[in-house]
């Protein structure tokens, strides 16, 4: 079965200008807080910035002389332009002063549109699991993230609910598959085993090919790299997309299109998708929605259990607040809550499973009450004819059950690994940093240490010293920077003989983490999950 796209040109953008003005004399010293900017003031001068947070697309929130992210805690300081604890830069918006004392800055909204060449065509959307969605029409048939079996992050999460019985069949018989992102949620190894080996796959073109290499090793080469910010035209259909890029510095993507009059557009569970550049309206919006996807703040021990639990009931407000807006700001006529089916089922995960509380798909449907929820716990085949839902469906799903136990004792508790290869394995990292790692191998409760290690990056090639005597909280600050991860030791051996992504063990709850400072190692995560592995 072929698959053709032709790639049309660059995505078509509407620009919408808001000019605004601000008076100089209405300003106090410090921060002074609008609806979507910031201007801080100080006896040197004054600086415009917007209240996105740059890493997740929270709301910044003033907190003393500092505006902080309540998703993750980033802390941006104005005065320096940069966040305290990252090291990434926040750009101020460009502004004018005029003769009556006036601040003049211009706002723009970039609104991508794909073609829409009319019509009210058939289409159906159906759930399967998770992230895993099918498209349908009478020209077409595609699917989305398969994952139906087995768990993903080394044993970390576990499908919440049950695949409809035919999605073998069905992913089959699809024309072509697109994968996000190389998070096992997402592009999960178990599934595609069961996925015919001349399948097409549709993904992003990752500088990393932190998809395309994972693709390639299950053994799929029939691979479709699709360039950001331009549209592709699937054969001779009437059927047009674009891949969109997480507004940060993950590799993460979502996905756009149309087919007649409708139209779909998923977030996934990227942060600030497309730099927060909607189209004018949607038929149908797809976002994640529960939170909880992440190993913080519930695996970072430097914070107490009371900051944990503030922390989390602030990210989940933070989570609803972020897609409330995204559905009002594409006029979406239909939203549905995906990409947050999953939950910790595994008896050495009883603690995450007790306090990793999550947002419901029924928070959205009593919040959301001017939009249409399409509540795939209830229904799970939606019909479309051009923009209008004229019926829905409940397929039935498999009985099959995962046992945790079961899967981690013949998969994980089996896994071996020498302090040689080990060693080899960060010396080839090819990473460099002002960074030195504490690597503790553990029991599953994090308390008996098996195996020590000690990686000090800052020269091309790693230093690695096992059993060292000098202890994480022995160093000072300003000797380097500090990261201590405690693992599972069997969760890090299948890490690292399988060659999986970092991420797997922070996002799957294997590892608990500490640093000296506070300072997230974005360039360390990003390097193990997208570059090496």
């Amino acid at each position: 079965m072929k698959c053709k796209f032709h790639m049309e040109q660059k995505l078509p953008i509407n620009i919408k200008n808001e000019k605004i003005n601000v008076s100089i004399q209405s300003l106090e010293q410090g921060i002074n807080l609008f609806n979507d900017f910031f201007i801080y003031k100080d006896n040197i001068g004054l600086k415009v910035y917007d209240r996105k947070c740059d890493h997740a697309n929270g709301k910044l929130v003033r907190e003393k002389n500092k505006m902080v992210c309540p998703l993750h805690g980033w802390c941006f300081d104005p005065i320096k332009g940069l966040y305290q604890n990252v090291a990434v830069k926040k750009e101020p918006i460009k502004h004018k002063i005029n003769d009556k004392g006036e601040i003049l800055f211009a706002t723009s909204q970039r609104k991508p549109n794909l073609p829409n060449l009319g019509g009210s065509k058939n289409i159906s959307i159906t759930f399967i699991s998770h992230a895993f969605i099918l498209i349908e029409s009478e020209k077409f048939r595609f699917a989305m993230d398969p994952w139906a079996i087995g768990p993903a992050f080394v044993g970390g999460w576990w499908l919440a609910t049950q695949p409809i019985k035919s999605w073998k069949e069905k992913l089959n018989e699809c024309n072509f598959i697109y994968i996000s992102h190389n998070h096992p949620d997402h592009l999960n190894r178990h599934t595609l085993k069961f996925v015919r080996k001349d399948m097409t796959f549709i993904i992003p073109n990752f500088m990393s090919k932190s998809v395309e290499k994972i693709l390639i090793k299950i053994g799929f080469k029939n691979i479709v790299k699709m360039d950001f910010q331009k549209f592709y035209k699937y054969k001779d259909t009437e059927l047009f997309l674009t891949i969109l890029k997480s507004g940060d510095f993950r590799d993460d993507s979502g996905i756009y299109f149309t087919y007649g009059d409708f139209s779909l557009f998923s977030a996934v569970d990227a942060n600030n998708i497309n730099f927060n550049e909607f189209p004018d309206q949607a038929t149908l919006f797809l976002s994640s929605f529960a939170g909880g996807a992440s190993g913080y703040p519930l695996c970072h021990d430097h914070h107490s259990e009371q900051e944990k639990f503030s922390i989390i009931e602030r990210n989940k407000k933070s989570d609803f607040a972020i897609v409330r807006k995204n559905v009002r700001s594409m006029n979406a006529k239909y939203f549905m809550p995906y990409a947050g089916f999953f939950k910790e089922l595994a008896a050495r995960d009883g603690y995450i499973k007790t306090n990793n509380k999550k947002n419901s798909v029924a928070d959205y449907e009593k919040k959301l009450k001017n939009q249409h929820v399409l509540n795939v716990l209830l229904k799970n085949k939606f019909n479309f004819v051009g923009e209008k839902l004229i019926s829905t469906e409940k397929l039935e799903t498999t009985l099959e059950s995962e046992n945790p136990e079961k899967w981690i004792s013949a998969n994980i508790q089996c896994e071996t690994s020498t302090d040689s290869k080990i060693i080899e394995y960060f010396k080839k990292s090819n990473f460099k940093k002002d960074l030195t790692l504490f690597l503790l191998l553990t029991d599953d409760n994090f308390l008996k240490v098996r195996k020590k290690f000690t990686i000090n990056f800052k020269d091309s090639i790693p230093a690695v010293i096992t059993n060292n005597e000098i202890e994480f909280e022995d160093y000072q600050e300003d000797d380097n920077n500090l990261l201590l991860i405690k693992v599972r030791e069997y969760s890090f051996y299948y890490l690292i003989n399988k060659r999986l992504p970092w991420e797997n063990l922070s996002i799957g709850f294997q590892c608990r983490i500490d640093r000296k400072p506070d300072i997230y190692n974005r360039d360390f995560w990003y390097h193990f999950t997208n570059l090496y592995f």
